[in-house]
């Protein structure tokens, strides 16, 4: 069945106790036949934090639910730093919403959709999509009235791994102005055997893409990487004004065995 989540203000998804961290999930187990639920929040905001996660994903024979957000006010992911993990060890936990098909699945991921009025993804927090399996990446789609900022890391991602076969998601965002600064990415690629998704970025006011944080890159990416076998995914930004600085990069590539995607510039 299905998750709904209605709350009238502030929903908060945070903190980790005994290694676990708090998370909102959905998926189809291993050796299981059969579809996972969806997940749907309604509510004023929502914030992630501290290695919290909503998931959704398949392991067995079947497809992984939807994950689609309505927040009013504002959606807010921040990341995770060092914690103390199950067994005892300090690891990372790192603050997601994801949608995939891991390696034992065979079936299709969920599509992500965030629709909000501001979209704040900071501290290497990310929003993505996958396929490990045999299956098909879900789409990622961001609807926010007035701002999107991804800032130190973060990222929007639909993949495609090297022992998978399926296509990758494709990647929408439609806002006012967009801010990736010091290493935040869009990214869409494959490493399996498939077509990487596409990216469509409409900022109708500005994007604008700055720096870099230890070797990550602020960058929006289509790529067939070596091992790759498909295509790369097409580029398509439509803006007001597009600000491209301090080494920060927009490109279509292959490495593997196929084409590179285009890229559409509209300013």
């Amino acid at each position: 069945g299905n998750i709904n989540i209605n709350v009238r203000d502030a929903m908060t998804i945070a903190g980790i106790k005994n290694g676990f961290n708090s998370s909102i999930y959905t998926f189809v187990g291993v050796g299981a036949v059969g579809n996972a639920g969806d997940i749907n929040i309604n509510t004023g905001s929502l914030s992630l934090a501290e290695g919290s996660q909503i998931n959704a994903k398949t392991l067995g024979e079947g497809n992984a639910g939807n994950i689609t957000v309505n927040a009013r006010q504002n959606i807010s992911l921040d990341g995770s730093g060092d914690v103390t993990l199950r067994d005892g060890s300090k690891g990372t936990l790192f603050t997601r919403i994801i949608s995939s098909v891991d390696p034992e699945g065979v079936g299709n991921g969920g599509d992500i959709q965030l629709n909000t009025g501001d979209l704040s993804v900071t501290n290497k927090a990310a929003i993505s999509s996958s396929t490990a399996g045999k299956g098909d990446a879900g789409n990622i789609t961001i609807n926010a009235l007035d701002n999107i900022i991804f800032n130190t890391g973060s990222f929007a991602t639909s993949n495609v791994a090297s022992d998978a076969v399926g296509n990758g998601g494709d990647i929408r965002v439609t806002t006012g102005t967009i801010t990736l600064t010091n290493g935040s990415v869009f990214s869409t690629n494959v490493l399996g055997e498939g077509n990487a998704g596409n990216i469509f970025v409409e900022a109708r006011d500005s994007l604008k893409l700055e720096g870099k944080v230890d070797s990550r890159i602020s960058r929006i990416d289509s790529s067939l990487l070596t091992g790759g076998v498909g295509k790369g995914g097409d580029i398509q930004i439509t803006t007001g004004l597009l600000s491209v600085t301090n080494g920060a990069q927009i490109y279509a590539l292959t490495s593997g065995q196929g084409d590179a995607g285009n890229i559409t510039i509209n300013a």
